[in-house]
């Protein structure tokens, strides 16, 4: 499931106006973001393995740590992936956010990082009350 942040912000302006035209008050609202992991290359030569919350609105590191410099590409990713699915399992699951599906585009503001390696991309929710 491919779900862009101009397309989440869309949706939950809709929520608001369907409220609003009903009458309802639902009292919850749902919040939406994207997760990503991804390696970087430092000036230093070191690595770094950052995992980034996106809601549209805020753009929050969940972990950030050196890693191996003598992890090739492909360890990496599948380092990046596992620090993702750990942040899931556990930071974020505690703060009541659940995977709705993945995506496959690169939001533009990673784009220019240095990206040596990434994890997939997901998207994620949680209901927020108002």
């Amino acid at each position: 499931m491919l779900v862009s942040t101009g397309y989440m912000r869309v949706y939950e302006s809709s929520i608001s106006r369907c409220e609003r035209e009903s009458g309802a008050d639902w009292g919850l609202a749902m919040q939406f973001g994207r997760l990503d992991g991804f390696v970087t290359m430092k000036g230093n030569g070191q690595r770094r393995l950052t995992v980034v919350l996106d809601t549209g609105r805020d753009l929050e590191t969940v972990r950030d740590l050196t890693i191996s410099d003598t992890l090739g590409p492909r360890d990496a990713a599948g380092l990046a992936e596992q620090f993702v699915q750990e942040a899931l399992g556990n930071e974020l699951a505690d703060e009541g956010w659940e995977v709705v599906g993945e995506g496959d585009t690169v939001h533009e503001s990673h784009r220019m990082l240095d990206v040596v390696a990434r994890s997939r991309t997901w998207v994620i929710r949680r209901a927020a009350s108002r």
